[in-house]
């Protein structure tokens, strides 16, 4: 399952970070995944989520400080998964004010098309 939910002005002034007050303004959307490991090697989570895109845009990171959300926690990107296993992830990405999501994007490598969701508004 992936839902993609997108936050308010008022998420991203209670999140920590700052925004640039000489580019658009920005809000997040919440994607939220579950992300089953079907076979192989242990896999980090983190190694998972890494080609999750919305609307062409990788996910926020945060390299100094810490950013917070309402209803998406981090989660483990360390922590392996075993073949089997399942972990759901909410991930934020940042787009700018006033636009809407279009879609989520899983990209599989350079030979294989992404898996895609439309998102519903």
């Amino acid at each position: 399952m992936t839902t993609a939910q997108t936050g308010t002005k008022r998420d991203m002034d209670q999140s920590g970070l700052e925004q640039d007050p000489t580019k658009r303004p920005t809000v997040p959307v919440y994607v939220r995944a579950n992300l089953s490991h079907k076979s192989g090697k242990p896999m980090k989570v983190g190694d998972m989520t890494t080609d999750l895109m919305i609307n062409r845009t990788k996910a926020l990171i945060v390299l100094m400080g810490e950013a917070t959300w309402p209803d998406c926690p981090p989660f483990g990107t360390e922590k392996k998964l075993s073949a089997g296993q399942s972990q759901t992830v909410c991930q934020v990405f940042l787009i700018p004010a006033g636009e809407k999501p279009a879609e989520v994007q899983l990209w599989q490598g350079f030979y294989n098309d992404p898996v895609r969701w439309r998102v519903q508004d």
